[in-house]
């Protein structure tokens, strides 16, 4: 009997639309873990190239690089997946010069950040931001490529790809750091730079596969710059801290903290990309049901679980081993991040679905709401307790961003099986 029940489960748990989502979630998890663990052993070169003040001012133009993204109209990349998703491959080529022309934008404003710093004297962080600017547009602008991938659920092929520039960048960055100590200019250059050559290299490629005449959906199009609107709010929210540390503090306490976050980053990124499989399934599913809720809950509830563990045993020694007893004192803070991301995954397991609905109410209900939320709690906490303050205002997002996310889910969409 009990045999029998475990089969009849493992039959249910094994349809073609989970087969398919296991299978790329193994696959994406594996190519963010590559990812990241590139990103580690580079961030180990890098953090002993550079000193305290160094690492955070580097960090400081990559924060301001990542907030200058909100013009390249970040929503359009879900739209893509969706539109893909549901055979519209035409939406990418509409997609990709409204995300190249906003950056544009950013790329003027780090302009104008760059003329101001070497005014002030700070000539290599005036490089730096220059660097930024110029390569902005085809770093960000350009990434569209990914999201098609994605969207035709071509998760081997977007492994592979991803991978390998992934090690190209990471080569090079530990290449800069050992022939250029005490830089912080060439680590920015590598940083955006790999990437928006090889976003040119790949989106050169797409427009020539995919034919203007194959269709497109104006109002996912639509949906995608109304939700990027909102997503703005969440990007500068999560850059904020780096940013209020560098201005009201020092570049040291932004080093502090931005070694705290990372290996937490690590985790959350790879928890995103994993759950990204869902998105095409979740463009098809005509209503949520409380069997598809549980089932999202339950894989929350399980990496949740392995990241706290993971947070007690072996986070001191990975972080402290990174970037060396310098750094000691963002062990605690690096832990209570991790609780807050196992804390977060329900959050973000289940906005996967919102985001992939039409439904730019919610979106914008829990975006604006949560992302306002932290950014004041950023601005209140951080000259007051510094890099603590930082660390409270994430953990406090990511338990407002649950609870928010949960209430929209249990009010709008939660439907009883039929």
């Amino acid at each position: 009997m009990a045999l029998r029940n475990v089969k009849r489960t493992a039959g249910r748990l094994l349809t073609q639309d989970n087969k398919r989502s296991f299978g790329g979630i193994l696959v994406l998890g594996f190519q963010r873990f590559f990812q990241k663990s590139f990103g580690l052993i580079s961030t180990y070169f890098l953090v002993r190239a550079l000193t305290q003040d160094e690492f955070g001012m580097y960090s400081f133009v990559i924060g301001v690089a990542s907030t200058m993204t909100i013009f390249g109209l970040g929503g359009l990349k879900n739209s893509v997946i969706q539109s893909v998703a549901r055979g519209h491959r035409g939406t990418y080529r509409k997609a990709v010069p409204l995300a190249f022309s906003g950056c544009l934008l950013g790329s003027f404003l780090m302009l104008a950040m760059a003329f101001w710093y070497k005014n002030a004297g700070q000539s290599g962080l005036s490089a730096g931001l220059i660097i930024g600017a110029l390569l902005l547009p085809f770093y960000d602008g350009l990434s569209q490529w990914r999201n098609v991938k994605i969207g035709e659920e071509h998760f081997t092929a977007f492994f592979k790809q991803e991978t390998l520039w992934q090690f190209l960048m990471h080569a090079s960055m530990v290449t800069v750091a050992l022939m250029f100590p005490h830089e912080i200019a060439l680590p920015v250059l590598v940083f955006l730079g790999v990437p928006a050559l090889l976003n040119t290299i790949f989106t050169v490629r797409d427009f020539r596969s995919i034919k203007r005449e194959e269709s497109d959906e104006p109002e996912s199009i639509a949906y995608g710059i109304k939700t990027s609107f909102y997503a703005a709010f969440n990007t500068v929210a999560v850059n904020a801290d780096k940013l209020f540390l560098f201005a009201f503090l020092s570049p040291t306490a932004t080093a502090v903290f931005v070694a705290a976050e990372r290996i937490p980053e690590v985790l959350r990124n790879m928890v995103q990309d994993a759950i990204a499989v869902y998105a095409p399934r979740f463009a098809r599913e005509e209503a949520y049901t409380k069997k598809l809720d549980d089932m999202l809950k339950k894989t929350a509830l399980g990496i949740g679980l392995c990241v706290a563990i993971f947070a007690l045993t072996l986070l001191p020694l990975i972080l402290t081993f990174i970037f060396g007893e310098t750094y000691s004192e963002s062990v605690f803070y690096s832990q209570v991040l991790c609780f807050s991301v196992a804390i977060g995954n329900a959050s973000n397991i289940r906005f996967r679905y919102i985001r992939s609905k039409l439904d730019t109410d919610n979106f914008a209900k829990i975006t604006v709401v949560t992302s306002l939320l932290r950014v004041l709690m950023s601005a209140l906490l951080i000259p007051l307790y510094g890099v603590a303050g930082a660390v409270a205002s994430a953990f406090a997002y990511r338990v407002i961003m649950t609870l928010t996310v949960d209430w929209v889910i249990r009010t709008h969409y939660l439907k009883a099986e039929s």
